[in-house]
């Protein structure tokens, strides 16, 4: 049987940037990071199940923008202003939630995917360029990073074979471009201090129940993070 534990990486120089929230049971944000059928909206789907009383689901917004436009850019420009809008829309989704969250006095906002996930569809392949041309997309000198959520929960890249498996249609990417991918986006977060990896598993469903095992955790303790939704509230 596999050991499964949670990976949490502290970097003092963060943490010294920030003050700690007096209220250690304010509203956690929380995303879930990871390449395509990871499994991260079927998790969304059993928080939404599970803790319907506690927290409030920001489905994964790229997805609903490709659905109700019908297809997805394949030229540089066309991608990048995709993303941008998809950045633009999850921000006032992210916001949104977290104002009802904070008025209904629930624990936590759980989103399918960050509003910068979108780095890693870029047509970039060097890590920092795409960081750097993302920064530029989105107006901003410097990307919030650790201001924006709570708690990253990445996961993992399962075997080709699970993937394959799982992978619904020819509408997703091959398991390579899907691996460099995920390995963008462990590059964008793997410095949060808040990062949580949930290891992959064979498709037997353990990587879900350890994940859900960490919400439950989550729910029920009182958590010191560093305060970062008052500008987010108005």
């Amino acid at each position: 049987m596999k050991k499964w534990s949670v990976t949490v990486t502290l970097h003092t120089k963060n943490l010294l940037k920030l003050p700690v929230r007096s209220d250690p049971s304010a509203v956690l944000r929380i995303a879930l990071v990871g390449g395509q059928a990871t499994g991260k909206s079927t998790l969304l789907r059993a928080i939404r199940g599970i803790f319907a009383d506690r927290a409030i689901c920001v489905p994964e917004v790229a997805r609903m923008v490709r659905n109700d436009i019908g297809f997805t850019p394949k030229d540089e420009e066309g991608i990048r202003f995709l993303q941008t809008s998809i950045y633009e829309i999850q921000v006032n989704l992210e916001n949104l939630a977290l104002r009802h969250a904070i008025q209904s006095r629930l624990r936590c906002v759980v989103s399918d995917r960050t509003r910068y996930d979108g780095i890693a569809y870029l047509a970039v392949q060097d890590y920092v360029s795409a960081v750097q041309q993302f920064e530029h997309l989105c107006r901003e000198e410097k990307l919030i990073w650790d201001l924006s959520y709570d708690f990253i929960f990445y996961f993992q890249m399962p075997p080709k074979s699970v993937y394959e498996h799982r992978r619904p249609g020819p509408g997703h990417s091959s398991y390579e471009v899907a691996k460099h991918r995920a390995d963008l986006l462990l590059q964008v977060w793997e410095h949060h201090p808040g990062f949580v990896v949930l290891p992959a598993d064979d498709g037997n469903g353990e990587q879900e129940l350890f994940a859900l095992e960490q919400f439950r955790r989550l729910m029920i303790e009182p958590v010191a993070v560093k305060d970062r939704q008052e500008t987010a509230v108005s």
